[in-house]
């Protein structure tokens, strides 16, 4: 045992497992499968306080919802590995009353494979102390709850059988003398402080009730918690989505593979339902017989936001819109992790996070979940140097162009915070990613069939603008192509910075690289997608510009060829292709692309119905479209950073915080 802040307990039937090693590299099968799945535990310990501060250490795997003499507290902790498992550190005095109290809480086990939790692993528990006390637990395991597996692996549905729920568990006057004690036990983690802070959670009423149809009026990141009335056995069907179909009843088949339906079976009188897990949606229907619906409501949860600290008034009300868009789109996205989306995946990707972070920090001036993020990807060099697509989780996924912008991470939390220990702390990681990839250079320095991680260039397919050489999975095209070349000699770069900022010589030939690609790929003027390629697509312009390979007397035209070329690429892509073009003071073209009126633009978002930006342009652009998903929020970023101290005829951009003057002074 490491670094034991309070002692773990668990159940017998957890006791007698042995835990499964769940790390691997992505191509390599792992024919290991947890013995447990979709567990729910109450437990309960007591505590008695006498007047001085109480400051609460508490941890569970996978999760725990906490509650302290029948009042909700939060949910934690983080997603994280098991060797620096996250704890939290609680102020739990307000709560409590002089004697006995009940700290109790809701203990989930989901054991899946999925980009969610390190779950699947067999490792179940919780540790709590007050004041250097442990707590002793007593434990029941819970039968309510029962359901399919939804989304990528992502989630149970939560059918809920008020029969098997007793709803004053948790408070002081329940009777638990048949409750079992759980088993101090051994185990094999490394506990670590959270540094982020507990999830902000309130209620929402719905906005609007037709036809048994509840509308929250936009997309949240919540639970649902309904109170009825009706006899014992009667059911009620609750469907909950992000959209209507085109009758008027709700989307419960999800775009995004997820089936939002589950069946609520009542007791006599009154009773609550209320999920475990959060989902992503809007609207919920509930189809009943006689039952009497008494209360219907929205528990969300997000990431603390304080939404008067950067606000935006302009004279160019569509580029408002756009802006409150990906303002509410971070908002709900940001959890304990940057989540790509509140559906499908509920997953910290590398790469979408660079676009997250960005907007969330921008925004709030609020460093704490990247460098959480920094921390989570930087242990996944104990899987592999060059890093892991998504973390804390169980799901092993490679994607070479997010791995390689490690470094990109590092300077964003730099640009903010200036603290060179942090920054000096990740450097090695940084470094060694690069060092990962330079098993696969050639005699130029160019990399050639990176072949053990995904090369992205963009996502979904359909989106790289029919980009010229073979990247199926997990097979790659012999060869050298462009955009995992711009990244690699992109990556060395930012290396470069980093190691200025330290004080440090430079351990890469960046300008070798950056001739051997220009060499290679530039052609008439446009950087080509592959060596012997005569196709230049967007991306192969986009990402060269971005990370500062062009030639100066290349720019003008390559500049001019992506701005003619329009967003004719994913969402993800056009972050990197706006930054390109402010970085070389192309601000009014930047602006342009934002408030665009074609189908490949925020304003067709807003115009299909989005209270928070989607996937992809459109709807109908991807066979299963999240509508909600953080990737897209980087006008965020460019207005903020950018347009709201350019120069740009007839557009005026005012930035308030608290109904003063928004500054980033603080942080340039």
């Amino acid at each position: 045992m490491h670094n034991q802040p309070f002692n773990w307990y668990t159940t017998p039937r957890f006791k007698k497992l042995i835990p499964l090693n769940i790390f691997h590299k992505e191509q390599d099968t792992v024919p290991v499968e947890s013995a447990v799945k979709n567990y729910h535990c109450l437990a309960r310990a007591y505590y008695d306080y006498t007047d001085k501060k109480a400051t609460l250490l508490i941890s569970a795997d996978d999760c725990y919802k906490l509650y302290i003499n029948g009042e909700f507290i939060c949910c934690g902790p983080a997603p994280s590995y098991n060797d620096s498992y996250y704890y939290n550190k609680l102020d739990i005095t307000q709560y409590l009353r002089k004697g006995k109290n009940v700290i109790a809480v809701h203990l989930y086990y989901q054991g899946l494979i999925n980009r969610v939790w390190q779950s699947g692993d067999n490792r179940f528990g919780v540790g709590a102390s007050i004041n250097g006390v442990n707590l002793k637990w007593k434990f029941k395991e819970c039968k309510a709850f029962s359901g399919h597996i939804s989304g990528y692996d992502t989630a149970f549905s939560e059918n809920f059988d008020s029969r098997l729920w007793e709803e004053d568990w948790n408070t002081p006057d329940y009777n638990d003398t048949d409750w079992e004690y759980m088993a101090e036990t051994n185990n094999d983690y490394s506990f670590r402080l959270q540094q982020t802070k507990p999830l902000s959670y309130y209620s929402v009423l719905p906005k609007n009730v037709h036809n048994s149809i509840y509308d929250f009026g936009g997309e949240y990141c919540g639970r649902l918690k309904i109170r009825a009335k009706g006899e014992r056995e009667s059911k009620i069907i609750i469907r909950c989505g992000e959209e209507l179909n085109d009758d008027f009843n709700v989307r419960y088949r999800l775009r995004t593979d997820c089936v939002y339906e589950e069946t609520w079976t009542l007791d006599d009188g009154i009773c609550t339902f209320e999920n475990y897990d959060y989902k992503g949606f809007r609207y919920v229907q509930l189809i009943s017989d006689n039952d009497e619906i008494l209360s219907i409501e929205m528990i969300v949860c997000h990431y603390p936001f304080d939404d008067e600290m950067c606000t935006l008034k302009s004279n160019d009300k569509k580029l408002e819109e756009i802006f409150n868009l990906c303002k509410r789109t971070i908002k709900v996205s940001c959890q304990n992790t940057y989540i790509d989306c509140p559906t499908r995946e509920k997953g910290q990707y590398l790469g979408d996070t660079l676009i997250a972070a960005g907007s969330q920090m921008y925004l709030t001036k609020d460093t704490s979940l990247l460098r959480k993020a920094i921390v989570d990807f930087a242990k996944t060099t104990k899987i592999c140097d060059g890093l892991m697509a998504v973390s804390s989780c169980s799901l092993m996924q490679e994607i070479a162009d997010y791995s390689l912008l490690f470094g990109e991470l590092l300077l964003l939390e730099y640009s903010f915070s200036k603290d060179e220990d942090f920054l000096n702390a990740y450097y090695e990681t940084a470094k060694n990613v690069i060092r990962y990839f330079e098993q696969y250079e050639d005699e130029r320095g160019l990399l050639n069939q990176v072949s053990e991680k995904w090369n992205l260039v963009d996502w979904p397919e359909n989106c790289r603008d029919t980009y010229d050489f073979l990247l199926s999975r997990p097979i790659v095209e012999k060869g050298v192509h462009n955009v995992i070349n711009a990244y690699y000699i992109g990556a060395i770069k930012t290396l470069g910075q980093i190691e200025t900022i330290l004080g440090l010589e430079k351990t890469f030939d960046f300008s070798t690289r950056q001739n051997a690609y220009v060499n290679a790929f530039l052609k008439n003027g446009l950087f080509n997608d592959g060596k012997s390629s005569k196709h230049s697509s967007l991306h192969s312009n986009v990402f060269a510009l971005y990370f500062d390979l062009v030639p100066e007397n290349a720019k003008p035209k390559i500049i001019e060829y992506i701005v003619s070329k329009g967003f004719c690429c994913g969402v993800y892509t056009s972050y990197f292709m706006l930054e390109s073009l402010c970085k070389n003071g192309c601000f009014e073209d930047a602006y342009r692309l934002i408030v665009n009126e074609t189908e490949f633009g925020w304003l067709n978002m807003l115009r299909e119905g989005a209270t928070t930006c989607f996937e992809v342009w459109g709807r109908e652009q991807k066979w299963n479209t999240s509508l909600c998903h953080s990737w897209a929020t980087a006008p965020i970023t460019i207005i903020i950073k950018y347009l709201a101290n350019a120069d740009i005829p007839n557009l005026n951009i005012e930035l308030l915080s608290h109904g003063g003057k928004y500054s980033l002074s603080d942080n340039e």
